[in-house]
């Protein structure tokens, strides 16, 4: 007797070639339990592709863009958490970059095709237009810490409305009534995400919208500089009546506006108070020690690499999972108690 074909499997089942390929190359189109059968019957008959197969839908790619940077002390650990998660399930997963040409032109690096991946994992600036190329291709795909809205793709993401609420509300039980908020929201819907947290425990603490007291860059490229932090220190050394703390969108954006501020003589946490976000281990080394909401990205990668196995399980059913990972308060020094 011959090698076994997709075609004898078919006929085996009385149904088409084509739907047996499906099933064998894990794509969507056919249901779970007819899935199943058709498995079954490869096994059943022997067929040699089967373990090349199942080879094949253990690997993972993670895509980041060209300008990210791996050694960044947030992500660093969130890359980590991805790749032990993926090997403790299994799975091998590879990191690639793709540019910013490649994103306008829908390109899908080689290695996609090389390793002939089940999934793909996104971080960074991926922009809407290449996540939604991926979606309308069904190609399995979860997008973290960016939410494109409108785009029907996986999340996972960081609680960042109630993070920047529970850091609000933590100053205002401090006794601050006037409090800014500082970020750059020109591309990480994270930090507008935060900022919204930071509006409503306003709103919701009596204390009225403080638009005023709103410093936000729109760079483009995700942060604030030097010089950027530099001018928004001067409008605050200006201001006839400023706010005595500040949120800001994430630790990095804290710490640059606490060194603008000691350049022109304001101390924190004895003049003006400041807080973060994310909860990076440098937060403890510095003093005073920052007031910031850790981001649990253990837990991330672990969430991230889950609900990815189940969709290349499920296949594409035009609905998108949307995971958010609650953190935790970290009160540190740089929070002043005015009562």
């Amino acid at each position: 007797m011959g090698k076994t074909s997709m075609q004898d499997i078919a006929d085996e089942l009385n149904i088409s070639k084509n739907a047996v390929s499906l099933a064998l190359n894990g794509k969507p189109g056919i249901s779970d339990a007819l899935k199943d059968k058709i498995l079954e019957k490869a096994r059943e008959l022997n067929y040699e592709g089967l373990n090349k197969i199942k080879l094949k839908k253990k690997n993972l790619l993670l895509i980041v863009d060209d300008r990210f940077d791996r050694e960044d002390e947030f992500f660093l650990p969130l890359i980590s958490s991805l790749l032990r998660h993926s090997a403790e399930q299994g799975y091998c997963m590879m990191l690639t970059t793709v540019s910013e040409e490649m994103q306008k032109k829908n390109t899908v690096p080689s290695v996609y095709y090389e390793m002939d991946a089940a999934g793909v994992v996104f971080l960074g600036q991926i922009e809407k237009n290449y996540l939604e190329y991926y979606v309308e291709e069904k190609i399995p795909c979860l997008m973290m810490l960016l939410h494109h809205y409108g785009v029907k793709a996986d999340y996972v993401l960081s609680a960042n409305v109630d993070g920047a609420f529970l850091v609000t509300k933590y100053l205002i039980s401090c006794g601050h009534k006037k409090i800014g908020y500082f970020a750059d929201v020109g591309v990480y819907s994270s930090f507008v995400e935060r900022l919204w947290g930071y509006r409503y425990a306003l709103l919701t603490s009596g204390l009225g919208e403080q638009r005023q007291n709103e410093l936000l860059s729109t760079s483009g490229y995700g942060f604030i500089d030097l010089s950027a932090a530099d001018s928004f220190a001067d409008k605050i050394l200006h201001m006839e009546d400023p706010p005595t703390a500040w949120v800001c969108g994430n630790d990095a954006a804290a710490f640059i506006l606490i060194n603008a501020l000691k350049d022109r003589g304001i101390r924190v946490p004895d003049d003006v108070s400041v807080a973060g976000f994310d909860g990076m281990k440098k937060i403890y080394m510095r003093h005073p020690v920052l007031c910031s909401y850790d981001v649990k990205r253990d837990v991330l990668g672990k969430k991230a690499v889950e609900l990815l196995i189940k969709r290349i399980h499920s296949g594409y059913t035009g609905e998108s999972v949307i995971e958010s990972v609650a953190g935790e308060l970290v009160i540190g020094e740089s929070v002043k108690r005015m009562d």
